[in-house]
């Protein structure tokens, strides 16, 4: 779900000029979920951007299922092989923050008390 004011503004067209003028697209293959993932990070602020948890997703090597396991019942998904909680960066993170799913929970789904809380526990990790 996206308000398209996204795609028709200036920066976008510039960001996607750019990509496109690299020509990823036809000799790398470069898809439309990690360029929209991309520019969202860019050009949005924070609060923008909704992560929908609650809702399943799948494709191919990519796989996230709902916290919820009421919502298991509901869907295909196998949460033993849920992608989200085992991505590189946000393993990486965890670890070196020595924190467990349900924090790293709390910092995806964020709200402006948590972020402050978390930059006064981990001073060298907040933004300068």
């Amino acid at each position: 779900i996206v308000d398209l004011s996204l795609y028709r503004s200036a920066a976008y067209e510039s960001y996607f000029r750019y990509l496109d003028d690299a020509k990823g697209f036809f000799y790398e293959r470069w898809g439309d979920a990690p360029v929209h993932s991309i520019a969202a990070s860019l050009l949005l602020a924070k609060g923008e951007i909704h992560w929908f948890e609650d809702i399943g997703y799948k494709h191919p090597g990519m796989m996230h299922c709902p916290r919820d396991a009421a919502m298991h019942s509901k869907c295909i998904c196998d949460p033993a092989k849920s992608y989200t909680y085992r991505s590189a960066c946000q393993t990486r993170f965890a670890k070196v923050n020595n924190m467990n799913k349900e924090r790293m929970l709390q910092l995806i789904n964020n709200s402006e008390a948590d972020y402050r809380s978390f930059n006064e526990t981990a001073p060298e990790l907040a933004p300068a």
